[in-house]
């Protein structure tokens, strides 16, 4: 199994050795240099990995890791460090990433860790049920299916994204779309899931699990979504 991997290193030799490790063993490999150059919302969908060094000039690794992780939950990380304290071991899995390797580690431990991920990653190229959302134009697509979104269907859908295993509850949904001052906010709130539903469904070609009603707790996202 080949992996679309995103590089984040400021060290050129090492960069260039990685990139050369990885690419030789088959993986599609991106590099730069600096956090900077990765902005969340233009973190292209097909990346299932990323491995970014810790010290990183400007923003470091940690930042970049806990705000990729908010916005594209199911990328494998893999944090490189010359730090070695438990501390720094538990910060770095605390920004939410998988493997935490130390500097300098070498290409078999390297290539053992994208193996492990391998087993949990679904390459993106091959996730049938992954959509790209895209938050500047509100339009949620797969392929050439594409839907045109409101405001407020991009906003509870962010927060479906965001949240813990992408579930939310009846009163999370109300607050967050603003509808407590209606009559029956509880309706209201239904009204809105049964039309996101309907565009994921349209743009999936598929009736089945884009968001799922969990009995008198609230609502589950189905499908993986990026955002662009």
């Amino acid at each position: 199994m080949k992996f679309h991997i995103l590089v984040v290193e400021d060290n050129a030799d090492l960069r260039d050795s990685i990139v050369e490790t990885l690419q030789a063993h088959g993986h599609h490999v991106h590099a730069v240099e600096c956090a900077e150059e990765v902005a969340e919302t233009h973190l292209p969908a097909t990346f299932d990995l990323m491995i970014a060094d810790v010290g990183l000039p400007g923003e470091d690794g940690i930042s970049l890791s806990r705000r990729i992780r908010l916005t594209h939950p199911n990328i494998g990380i893999i944090m490189l460090t010359a730090r070695v304290s438990q501390a720094d071991r538990l910060a770095g899995y605390e920004c939410g990433a998988d493997i935490y390797l130390t500097k300098p580690a070498s290409q078999q431990e390297l290539l053992a860790a994208i193996n492990v991920l391998m087993r949990r990653v679904i390459p993106a190229e091959t996730s049938v049920q992954s959509l790209l959302l895209d938050i500047k134009t509100f339009t949620l697509s797969k392929g050439q299916a594409a839907v045109k979104l409101t405001a407020r269907e991009v906003t509870l859908l962010l927060a479906f994204i965001r949240a813990s295993d992408h579930r939310l509850e009846s009163w999370q949904i109300i607050e967050i779309l603003e509808l407590d001052e209606l009559a029956d906010p509880k309706a209201s709130a239904e009204v809105q899931i049964v039309r996101l539903r309907k565009k994921i469904n349209e743009v999936l070609q598929d009736a089945t699990g884009s968001i799922q009603s969990l009995r008198g707790w609230g609502y589950q996202l189905g499908v993986t979504i990026n955002i662009l």
